[in-house]
């Protein structure tokens, strides 16, 4: 396993890398991430780097919780790493995750970018680096 990256109330160069390396580690697994994107809650003051996938209701949130293990295990030494109590699996139906498709939907399914305080479906998403929101319905 890598070594845990700092993940405080600034989005970083090194957070957007090692979310992507991540998500690249997944892809190259089971876990079919339909979306992936770090995700500021401001009630904690922390960014959260969220994955949503059919896993998480097709086999449970456990399995889900295992599988990104072994991702974050099967890691260089060397690699920063999201600590793995800053990411969420989430079901693709959840209110978020329809909400950043929505946005990538908007944008013309462009992804690679950072919204903040922008407006979709009428709630506002604080910030959000959005790098994948390929929901089949996003709603």
């Amino acid at each position: 396993m890598g070594k845990e990256l700092l993940v405080d109330d600034h989005l970083t160069e090194k957070m957007i890398a090692a979310g992507k390396r991540f998500l690249e580690e997944l892809d190259r697994s089971e876990f079919h991430a339909c979306a992936a994107f770090w995700f500021f809650q401001e009630e904690q003051r922390r960014w959260q780097f969220v994955v949503a996938s059919p896993l998480v209701w097709e086999e449970g949130p456990l399995k889900a919780f295992e599988m990104i293990d072994q991702v974050l295990q099967s890691l260089g030494p060397e690699e920063e790493t999201i600590p793995f109590e800053n990411i969420s699996a989430r079901d693709p139906s959840d209110r978020i995750v329809r909400l950043v498709c929505s946005l990538v939907r908007s944008a013309g399914g462009k992804t690679g970018f950072r919204a903040d305080k922008c407006g979709v479906g009428g709630t506002v998403l604080d910030d959000v680096y959005v790098y994948r929101g390929e929901c089949e319905n996003p709603g």
